[in-house]
């Protein structure tokens, strides 16, 4: 009644189980290593969104720019069109400046008279602003 070759020895005892132990091992390392294939897969994927994204918005911050050039464009032709009514008032403002400066000199009455004739006449001051350049105002 010899059931089979009976080995006691540990060693024969232990590999069943090692080899179990291995295919679970296996297994689980298998399952690791496709989840982080699958992470670096969707991580690559992030990053092509994210270079997408970038441009998209360097696109949009360019036309942006562009907008803003236009905008500043269109704003100082404006100004430069609002611009003689602003230097006339200087002006105005400047000659008034300089008669007061020049209060204690004989003649200053004669002057101021004469300039403000100039300064409320249209007539003279259309006149002015024809003649001389604004840089001589």
């Amino acid at each position: 009644m010899n059931p089979g070759p009976v080995d006691s020895s540990p060693e024969n005892n232990n590999k069943p189980n090692e080899e179990a132990s291995g295919d679970i091992k296996s297994k689980r390392g298998c399952e690791r290593i496709q989840m982080i294939i699958n992470e670096k897969r969707d991580l690559e994927k992030q990053v092509e969104d994210l270079q997408v994204t970038v441009v998209s918005l360097q696109d949009a911050l360019h036309k942006y720019e562009i907008e803003s050039q236009f905008v500043d464009n269109a704003m100082s032709v404006s100004n430069k069109q609002k611009k003689p009514a602003e230097l006339v008032l200087e002006a105005k403002h400047q000659i008034i400046k300089y008669l007061n400066s020049r209060e204690d000199e004989v003649d200053h009455s004669a002057k101021a008279q004469c300039f403000y004739k100039y300064l409320t006449d249209p007539f003279y001051m259309q006149v002015f602003v024809q003649t001389n350049k604004p840089e001589q105002w």
